[in-house]
């Protein structure tokens, strides 16, 4: 098997254990919500417990431009992509709206990471830096 193809089904695993059926349980309420901006960092904080999921959902209703909300809201979500990934767990994504944080099994504490997501409003492509702090409690 090569390196790439070994890379991929790794990826896919570590997805999978995020959706498993017994982690779906999601703690209520677990993430702050956010707003996509063009270009910008924007922040979530997460509380979750062991052995528990937090999904995080884009919506195209979520933008904010210069710190105002505008009626110009993105046409589309192209995707996301792990640009600095949890040491206390994994963050999996199902799509290019829907992710979720998995404390790995033990964990407690604080951990973090960042999430770029592209999007399109006004026939213009850009990214918001979502900046994840979580805390993850027994």
């Amino acid at each position: 098997m090569n390196h790439t193809k070994l890379c991929r089904v790794i990826w896919v695993a570590l997805v999978a254990s995020v959706y498993s059926a017994d982690a779906r349980a999601q703690s209520p309420g677990c993430a702050t919500p956010f707003k996509l901006c063009a270009g910008c960092d924007t922040f979530t904080t997460i509380t979750v417990q062991t052995g528990k999921v937090c999904e995080l959902r884009t919506a195209l209703s979520s933008y904010r431009d210069g710190g105002r909300q505008t009626a110009l809201a993105p046409t589309a979500i192209f995707g996301q992509r792990v640009a600095v990934r949890p040491r206390g767990g994994i963050y999996g994504t199902a799509n290019q709206t829907l992710g979720a944080y998995k404390p790995n099994p033990g964990f407690v504490g604080s951990d973090s990471f960042q999430v770029d997501i592209e999007f399109e409003t006004q026939g213009q492509r850009h990214v918001t830096h979502l900046k994840a702090n979580v805390n993850v409690l027994p």
